[in-house]
């Protein structure tokens, strides 16, 4: 029979190994969350993609700065919420009609914008963004629908930079939108239709 010294020194063990089995699992829990949050940034990276945080430079003075006095930075108004300014305005014919969310790239989108859609006008709504800065599809369904668009015009040199934080934000939305339907068409090229 155990004495009560060797019973407390199995209970201890027993603690030592729930305690090191518990630290193994959250440090692979975080591992796992972390390898999850990079693939989602590699599979989205055309939507997901970072703006660059821009950087102030500050002049700190200099012992010759009597002569010259640092030059003042005028900093503009503050803008009135109220006025939305597109981040970038298509060329052509383009009017309000002729995209499927006009507002996309001068505020935010939200799900009464989208109720009315079937999946292929979500997929073109989220492509239309891109469009507006020339993307050039390689789908055959994206690439038909917008070679039709009077406003459409390639864009060679064409980069994920151009879009706007809220363009990005707009994208990222209808996809979900997108998954949270259960639209077959994310990420199927259904072809040129007639449409």
């Amino acid at each position: 029979m155990k004495s009560t010294k060797e019973k407390k020194g199995v209970v201890n063990q027993n603690k030592l190994i729930w305690i090191i089995g518990g630290v193994v699992f959250i440090i692979l829990a975080a591992g796992a969350i972390y390898l999850g949050t990079k693939n989602t940034e590699n599979k989205f990276g055309d939507i997901l993609s970072k703006k660059p945080t821009p950087t102030i430079h500050i002049a700190t003075k200099r012992p010759d700065s009597e002569s010259h006095p640092p030059k003042q930075i005028e900093t503009p108004p503050p803008r009135d919420p109220t006025v939305v300014e597109p981040s970038v305005v298509p060329d052509g014919d383009a009017t309000g009609d002729t995209y499927l969310l006009p507002m996309s790239g001068s505020q935010k989108i939200t799900t009464a914008d989208l109720i009315n859609f079937d999946n292929l006008d979500l997929k073109r709504a989220r492509n239309e963004i891109y469009a507006r800065h020339g993307r050039v599809f390689v789908s055959q369904d994206m690439a038909c629908y917008f070679a039709k668009q009077s406003w459409y015009n390639k864009n060679p040199d064409y980069s994920e930079k151009l879009l706007s934080s809220l363009e990005i934000s707009n994208a990222v939305f209808i996809l979900n939108y997108e998954k949270e339907k259960q639209s077959p068409l994310i990420n199927k090229d259904s072809g040129c239709v007639q449409n």
